[in-house]
């Protein structure tokens, strides 16, 4: 069963390689096949600690696939700072194959659709007051994988993609490498969010509320 969850993850990069050709091209960036090594060997290292957290079967297959996806839309937007809008397709329909096969679709479906839009509804309507604060794709982006992650794990993906982009916008001003003017791809920290929410994110839910809310209960 691992051996075919890695092949999962692999169909998941594999799914978006076409896209991803297309669109380094179309931005004169090499295709980088020694970069994409790397990145495979990543999403194993990362598959291999989703294998860790105890999912088995279609939750097992889906996360797999949904991670080699998302390392593809890291890469892409690290080089071009673009998101292509086909990336989203797959993510939903994983998102809803979950919902169906993992979560219940009665039981999950409201927690999916309201992953859908807690975090890209907020960043529409900050986009519509402050044009260019956010990009269409990012915002695309974490609608889409709302509906697999729910609306608890996609704060907390948001939540670490802003403290890890902060740290990363600290290091750029702090050393002069951008001004503050500057604009910097924020996909690949929606990526380190979303990544480690589905490998993580219950459990910083549950840490978050026994240490800052037991005096509830």
């Amino acid at each position: 069963m691992i051996f075919i969850a890695y092949l999962f993850l692999l169909a998941g990069m594999a799914l978006l390689l076409p896209t991803r050709g297309r669109v380094l091209q179309e931005n004169e960036c090499s295709p980088g096949i020694l970069r994409l090594g790397i990145l495979a060997l990543a999403g194993i290292a990362i598959g291999y600690l989703y294998t860790k957290t105890g999912a088995t079967g279609a939750k097992l297959f889906i996360g797999m696939l949904v991670i080699g996806i998302l390392l593809i839309v890291a890469e892409v937007d690290a080089l071009t700072q673009t998101i292509p809008n086909v990336v989203h397709i797959p993510l939903v329909i994983c998102g809803l194959v979950y919902l169906i096969e993992v979560r219940g679709f009665r039981a999950g479906w409201l927690d999916g659709l309201l992953g859908m839009l807690v975090i890209a509804l907020p960043l529409l309507a900050i986009s519509m007051v402050i044009p260019g604060a956010f990009g269409g794709g990012d915002i695309k982006l974490v609608g889409a994988w709302g509906l697999l992650l729910g609306w608890k794990c996609n704060l907390v993906a948001f939540l670490i993609a802003v403290l890890s982009g902060g740290v990363y916008c600290i290091y750029l001003l702090a050393f002069k490498k951008k001004d503050r003017k500057a604009k910097f791809a924020f996909g690949p920290f929606l990526v380190i969010g979303a990544i480690t929410a589905l490998l993580y994110g219950e459990q910083i839910i549950a840490w978050y509320f026994d240490n800052f809310f037991s005096f509830y209960y």
